[in-house]
């Protein structure tokens, strides 16, 4: 009989709400991928900074860290005020009470990989941005337009994660590597996905994708959203209708549909 593992906590201090989307339950299916826990935390934020004794020589940590929301988010109720109502979010004030999005994720990497067995701390507001018709990218890693993300090296070629505000009306391709494994998270505003989708999908909504591209719009409410693509470090599952079924049963998320 397996032995169970305990689950990995936030190693943060005021977390109000989170959400465990990637874990041992479907790590393959997002693999690279094995651990993503999105934590809303309130003004009282503190980082404890914990080793990760799971983390292994092959893993690469990540704690991304976004400053701006304003009030206090009250997730499940759906009753917060965001800030501007473009994307969710602004660039927080030092005299104004904001709210943190920390953002864990544990990463497959090579052995001999510069970011295999490293942790990594970033905040947004140092993330490399570009502002261009309508979109304003923060460049975690990978490259767009003329920026080059700070986690670039540390993990696999052709890996790209993105920090995605889009203005009301707005509308951009983000363009993919047909190979990667790659998913979405939105913490703010609403948007369609796809050039044929009709359907809005709002804060709390992940999606695991597919193709050569992202194509995301807007109309009169913007969003903001991550953007996750990575080459797979294992072969592609088989029956992949049967692994989604088991990922919407372990984390209660419905891939391709907004959870109300």
């Amino acid at each position: 009989m397996r032995e169970k593992t305990k689950p990995l906590q936030p190693n943060c201090n005021g977390c109000k709400e989170s959400e465990e989307l990637i874990c041992r339950y479907n790590a393959r299916v997002f693999d690279p991928c094995v651990y993503l826990c999105v934590c809303y935390c309130g003004e009282n934020f503190k980082r404890t900074w914990v080793p990760d004794e799971a983390l292994g020589e092959c893993r690469f940590a990540l704690d991304y860290h976004i400053t701006g929301l304003e009030e206090t988010v009250q997730m499940r109720e759906d009753v917060s005020q965001w800030a501007g109502q473009v994307g969710g979010l602004q660039e927080a004030e030092p005299s104004r009470r904001v709210d943190i999005l920390n953002v864990q994720m544990r990463i497959k990497t090579e052995k001999d990989s510069m970011g295999s067995g490293q942790q990594a701390e970033v905040e947004s507001e140092e993330v490399p941005l570009v502002r261009e018709d309508g979109a304003e990218v923060r460049v975690l890693c990978g490259r767009w337009k003329d920026k080059v993300g700070p986690l670039e090296g540390l993990l696999a070629p052709e890996t790209s994660f993105l920090d995605i505000t889009l203005l009301p009306g707005a509308g951009e391709s983000f363009p993919l590597r047909p190979q990667n494994n790659s998913w979405i998270y939105v913490f703010g505003g609403k948007g369609t996905f796809g050039r044929t989708g009709r359907k809005k999908f709002g804060r709390r909504t992940f999606l695991h994708i597919n193709g050569s591209e992202a194509y995301v719009s807007t109309r009169c409410e913007g969003v903001r959203f991550l953007l996750f693509s990575a080459p797979r470090t294992e072969k592609e599952l088989k029956n992949c209708t049967n692994g989604r079924a088991h990922i919407c049963k372990a984390t209660g998320i419905d891939f391709g549909n907004k959870k109300e």
